[in-house]
């Protein structure tokens, strides 16, 4: 992916998001050479085997080849989510920048500012997330599993890694069959994000919007949310509709993961 360089056009440094999310994010549990080769070694295996498994369990047909397998470190996963974040938010990126540049506050937050702060949430949640499917890497998504928080967890739960490993594949590559056999999801996905950006004010969400997130953050959110706060009616309403698509294909993750794993 190629990335904008700063006072380019775009809102994000990227390189600078990458670079400081790499930082925090930290290397993870010690692991030796050989069983860090074992790790990967048996993810891979795991998530070719749960292929079948899926499909069996769901009746969900995904083509072989479609979407590849990626066994990464944190830093891998910063890289990997910076670039699906650049290709989802594209559509808002042409859409403020085809607008008269903002002034004022909006001015003040260079590419860099948000570079930090996209770096920074990246970072922190490199540490949390075992797996995930980018719908968005073309041509029909890439899996991503991140082994040493897989390692992190199971130690910590104490638990079987052949069993944990293979829970973590089954779970995961059920969304890789649901994006691949249902190849429309990822194209509803993607319209409901040019949805969007159609209704993005590149003023009222940089001079109205954000000084009323910084606020909400020093005050700790009350009862509002994040999204309550810097969206419209119509803006949320296509949030509820991603969030709706999301949540279903999360709960039918958790019941294929829960009715195969024995």
């Amino acid at each position: 992916m190629t990335k904008e360089t700063p006072g380019s056009g775009s809102m994000v440094d990227w390189d600078l998001a990458v670079s400081v999310g790499s930082r925090i994010a930290g290397d993870g549990p010690e692991v030796g050479r050989a069983e860090a080769d074992a790790v990967v070694a048996e993810l891979r295996a795991d998530a070719e085997r749960s292929t079948g498994l899926v499909q069996e369990f769901t009746g969900l047909t995904a083509q072989p080849g479609t979407a590849p397998v990626l066994v990464v470190d944190r830093r891998g996963w910063v890289q990997a989510n910076a670039d699906s974040f650049a290709t989802m938010l594209d559509p808002v990126v042409r859409k403020l920048t085809e607008k008269k540049p903002p002034t004022g506050l909006a001015k003040a937050l260079g590419s860099r500012v948000t570079g930090l702060e996209v770096g920074g949430l990246l970072g922190f949640l490199s540490g949390k997330v075992l797996g995930q499917f980018d719908p968005f890497f073309d041509p029909g998504g890439r899996l991503l599993l991140v082994a040493p928080n897989v390692v992190h967890i199971e130690r910590e739960l104490g638990a079987d890694p052949t069993d944990f490993r293979l829970w973590v594949c089954l779970h995961e590559e059920t969304h890789r069959v649901q994006f691949t056999a249902v190849p429309w999801m990822r194209e509803h996905l993607a319209a409901q994000v040019d949805a969007l950006a159609e209704t993005v004010e590149p003023t009222k969400l940089l001079e109205d919007g954000l000084p009323r997130v910084l606020d909400a953050l020093r005050g700790g959110f009350g009862q509002q949310g994040l999204i309550d706060l810097v969206s419209s009616p119509e803006q949320r309403e296509i949030l509820d509709r991603v969030t709706g698509m999301m949540s279903l294909l999360e709960g039918h993750a958790d019941v294929v993961m829960d009715g195969v794993g024995p």
